[in-house]
């Protein structure tokens, strides 16, 4: 059995590693907004969520995980 490391796409932020919120500006009677843009902290910015188990093979990995970005094998 290896360990094999899975980097996926961070599915809050969509691969971004920030997040755009829309707030209303002060005086404007909601006809104005701000855009701010924040950190996601489900990935920390990075924009990938990284998961890892034991599997026989790394076909094994990829059928489990077929979206992933890329399979890291850990000696």
């Amino acid at each position: 059995m290896n360990y094999i490391e899975i980097h996926l796409t961070c599915p809050e932020c969509e691969g971004y590693g920030t997040l755009e919120s829309q707030r209303p500006v002060i005086n404007s009677e909601g006809k104005d907004h701000c855009i701010i843009e924040t950190i996601c902290e489900e990935c920390d910015g990075s924009g990938e969520e990284i998961r890892g188990d034991f599997y026989s093979n790394l076909q094994q990995a990829k059928e489990e995980y077929p979206n992933a970005k890329d399979f890291i094998l850990i000696k």
